[in-house]
């Protein structure tokens, strides 16, 4: 058979100095415990930072590029929008001399018929 319960206990004596041991051990235990997990999760904090930072890093430059690419490409459309409005500038020019002209030849034309 096993060993009976009071036999258990004569076996290992118990004091109050040896209780209070092994709680203050427990407790140390557990502290160590939570200073490993609060080290732990402010690496953790650390790195998560880091990768964050990386990360946002690398969406600013994506971003910067493709805004760099779109000015240029926004620039030439510019540039050939200002082009074609100065040949509509110089069509209008010449289509208002073409009807200034048509207006005095036609007051030539009044002119010479009054005349004849």
């Amino acid at each position: 058979m096993g060993i009976s319960r009071n036999e258990a206990f004569t076996q290992f004596p118990v004091s109050k100095a040896s209780l209070e041991a092994a709680a203050l051990k427990i407790v140390d235990e557990l502290n160590d415990k939570r200073k490993q997990d609060a080290d732990f999760l402010q690496e953790f904090r650390r790195q998560l930072e880091e990768m964050v930072a990386e990360k946002m890093d690398d969406l600013e430059q994506t971003t910067n590029t493709m805004y760099e690419d779109r000015n240029a490409r926004i620039q030439l459309k510019l540039s050939d929008l200002s082009e074609a409005l100065g040949r509509v500038q110089k069509l209008e020019d010449e289509l208002n001399q073409f009807k200034s002209d048509i207006a005095r030849f036609n007051q030539d034309l009044n002119i010479v018929e009054k005349d004849a």
